[in-house]
């Protein structure tokens, strides 16, 4: 009985957390350099929605803010929830535990997600892993004696530059027509394709439930 009421007890917390303030908070700031507005440097400055990959991983799993709650309740077990909300995690540190079962991350890649001494590299591993790196190739960086800030570089370079989707839509006789292009971000925190057209992010973050890929 007292068994039955632990469970209960921690997934109404679970429940709770995932309808708050601090899980919706966290949720838009996660994609809030990752999805948005930019600019062809072009005579007609070409207007693009642009997309990271990590927000095309969520929308291929088809997962949003509004149902996150719903598929996790299926994927978790109640000892996996006792366990986190019992081993006072920072919310930032949780949210970051919850994408990484929300996105199906492996054993490896979440135990290192959740070790409470990766916490500084917690975002950065989550992204990695998103965009398809192993455990194997993280793990390494994290046992080196060397400065957080080293690790933290070291970890975001694993999977190279991060590729962006742009898409552009007009139409022309009736007709709807659809350009999407890839490109890179610069160090100015705008895009460049291959072919060395520049398009300038207008910091404008459209919904990312209404993107349409």
């Amino acid at each position: 009985m007292f068994y039955y009421m632990s469970h209960t007890f921690y997934r109404s917390i679970f429940d709770y957390y995932m309808e708050s303030t601090y899980f919706n908070y966290d949720w838009e700031n996660f994609f809030i350099h990752d999805i948005g507005l930019c600019e062809k440097n072009d005579r007609r400055g070409t207007k693009f929605d642009f997309m990271s990959d990590v927000c095309s991983a969520f929308m291929e799993k088809g997962i949003n803010k509004q149902n996150a709650h719903y598929i996790l309740s299926l994927k978790m077990t109640d000892e996996q929830i006792e366990k986190y909300f019992n081993s006072n995690y920072d919310t930032r540190h949780l949210f970051r535990i919850m994408i990484a079962h929300l996105m199906d991350l492996d054993r490896e890649q979440i135990a290192q997600i959740e070790d409470k001494s990766h916490e500084p590299y917690s975002q950065a591993l989550l992204v990695q892993f998103i965009c398809g790196v192993s455990a194997d190739k993280t793990a390494p960086i994290l046992k080196m004696p060397v400065s957080q800030e080293d690790k933290l570089s070291q970890i975001r370079k694993l999977s190279g530059d991060e590729i962006y989707t742009l898409v552009s839509r007009s139409y022309s006789n009736g007709r709807r027509k659809t350009v999407r292009v890839k490109a890179r971000r610069t160090p100015e925190d705008n895009f460049i394709d291959d072919d060395g057209n520049i398009y300038k992010n207008l910091l404008e973050f459209p919904l990312y439930t209404q993107f349409e890929y």
